[in-house]
């Protein structure tokens, strides 16, 4: 990773969830990693029941709310994604930040938009590309992840496993 790969992060609900559920300190050293890791505030608000600001502050993670115009152009934008997902990419693009989301739609518009994108598995082989996550944890988290979120495929953690493979091969 380089300098300029190194941008705070904002995290999406769904993302969110699975390392909460699997390994919530991999959010502390993510954002110690890239700068810091932000949620926006409707998110947390609405979209998660089991997760406060209390749980934010223990994990390093900043509630970001937007603005009031920020919000208004999340609700005026139409397509396949709902207006928190809206919301996240508009917050990445304002403050030059990095999407972590595993919602391909939403990652296909950030894309779109020029917002750069990575993956819960691509985190992590960052983070241990980086030395800052042994490679045996983030295989752990790996299949936690995979277990609670049906939504990853046993490929995608076969593809995961197999970078993790290289990485500890070099």
């Amino acid at each position: 990773m380089t300098e300029e790969d190194i941008q705070p992060l904002i995290i999406d609900a769904s993302t969110l969830i699975d390392f909460i559920e699997a390994d919530p300190e991999i959010l502390t050293i993510a954002g110690n990693c890239f700068g810091g890791i932000h949620v926006s505030g409707p998110v947390l608000a609405d979209e998660l029941n089991r997760f406060d600001t209390a749980d934010c502050d223990r994990y390093g993670i900043t509630v970001t709310d937007g603005t009031t115009q920020q919000i208004m152009e999340a609700q005026s934008l139409e397509g396949a994604l709902f207006l928190y997902d809206w919301h996240g990419i508009i917050l990445a693009r304002d403050n030059g930040w990095t999407l972590l989301t595993n919602d391909g739609a939403q990652r296909r518009e950030a894309l779109a938009s020029g917002i750069p994108v990575i993956r819960g598995f691509g985190l992590l082989v960052t983070l241990v590309q980086e030395q800052t996550l042994e490679t045996e944890r983030a295989r752990r988290t790996g299949a936690l992840i995979r277990q609670a979120n049906t939504w990853i495929t046993q490929d995608v953690l076969e593809e995961f496993t197999r970078l993790l493979d290289e990485l500890t091969e070099n």
